[in-house]
């Protein structure tokens, strides 16, 4: 009835097709994954080590040893970096910030306004107060 060379064939299209679906099926599945990934990208990110996203109100602005500092009240922590070191909610810190931070930080201030702010924690030196080793890398708008 059917040749062995038919046969073969026949086995051979049957293995061939099997494979591909199979491989297909796999490599969708990975697309699906990645793309899930991206639209999610925002919660994935934690922030670098030794940061954290901080809701804050600002309740005054100083000069100290040629330095700009600003008190903050913490209303809340959004997120952490790992090894940054714990900030309570309510607690008040004294942060040093760039000149180009003066402005949003006068108008934050003034208005009593919340910000978002991302801190990093600086090494303390010898002689140095603990809750004066912060700065601010970003405001957010």
């Amino acid at each position: 009835m059917f040749s062995s060379k038919m046969l073969k064939g026949l086995v051979l299209t049957t293995i061939l097709f099997t494979i591909t679906n199979c491989c297909t099926t796999q490599n969708d599945l990975k697309e699906e994954e990645i793309s899930m990934a991206k639209k999610n990208n925002n919660n994935i990110i934690s922030p670098a080590p030794g940061t954290a996203e901080v809701k804050c109100i600002v309740t005054d602005i100083f000069e100290k040893e040629n330095k700009l500092f600003c008190s903050i009240k913490v209303k809340s922590v959004e997120k952490y970096g790992s090894s940054t070191k714990p900030i309570s909610a309510n607690s008040e810190m004294e942060l040093e910030f760039k000149e180009s931070h003066k402005e949003k930080l006068d108008s934050a201030k003034s208005n009593e306004e919340e910000l978002l702010i991302t801190i990093v924690s600086k090494p303390v030196g010898m002689g140095q107060e603990n809750d004066t080793n912060w700065r601010i890398i970003k405001i957010f708008e």
